[in-house]
């Protein structure tokens, strides 16, 4: 008998690789393309067709903010953010999270630079 341990890596082993922009750190890379859905290089998130309030968890993750900080951020209670997180993700959320996400990116890009 055969265990197998599940990883990222492994669920799109075999992938091709192709450029392409994740949609949880929204930066365009390499991202290995298999079976299981897109392995981003550079975030090492896994997605696939995700419903939108997944996406934004991941993307608050990649931020390193908790519900509470990005609350706080948005001026909207952490059970909001819970609530857009599990059961329906707002468009404005969603796309305020994407906003988010830009201003990491640029701001890390300067400081290793």
């Amino acid at each position: 008998m055969h265990i197998h341990i599940c990883t990222n890596e492994s669920l799109v082993a075999g992938g091709e690789e192709i450029e392409l922009k994740c949609p949880v750190c929204l930066i365009t890379s390499k991202q290995t393309v298999g079976f299981a859905g897109c392995l981003c290089r550079k975030c090492g998130n896994l997605t696939n067709d995700e419903w939108k309030g997944f996406i934004a968890r991941l993307r608050r993750e990649y931020l390193g903010k908790s519900r509470r900080d990005i609350a706080k951020a948005l001026g909207i209670l952490p059970a909001t953010i819970r609530q857009y997180e599990t059961v329906k993700c707002s468009k404005k959320y969603f796309d305020r999270l994407g906003e988010l996400v830009e201003i990491h990116n640029k701001q890390h890009t300067r400081s290793t630079a």
